[in-house]
């Protein structure tokens, strides 16, 4: 269940797709990913060689879908792609503004290039 919840549900792939574009962290991106791997080799195939940012976008993505799938189950809500992608930018800004290193790049790119 975990890993139709984070890799190949449809929702959730094309966040992965989102995020990547986004973010320019093509490890992120699941066209690339095989499909036949246990939960473990899945994480390891997204981290791919992302470093930092990528680690980090992957913990960001994986908590929103937790979360979205919680309020779907719990709370009735309904999920769109663009949502859930929404929320993820927002929380990297967040964690960006806060501090963290590895996701200001991604906001620095995004701001030199409006």
């Amino acid at each position: 269940m975990a890993h139709h919840l984070f890799f190949e549900c449809p929702l959730a792939r094309s966040v992965w797709l989102l995020v990547a574009s986004w973010s320019s962290c093509g490890s992120l991106d699941p066209s690339g990913w095989r499909l036949d791997l246990d939960l473990e080799e899945s994480f390891s195939q997204a981290l791919g060689d992302g470093g930092k940012k990528g680690h980090t976008l992957l913990i960001l993505i994986m908590w929103t879908i937790w979360n979205w799938r919680n309020a779907i189950i719990f709370r009735d809500r309904r999920a769109t792609v663009q949502a859930v992608f929404m929320e993820i930018k927002d929380m990297a800004q967040q964690w960006s503004l806060a501090g963290c290193v590895a996701l200001k790049p991604i906001f620095i790119m995004h701001t030199s290039s409006e």
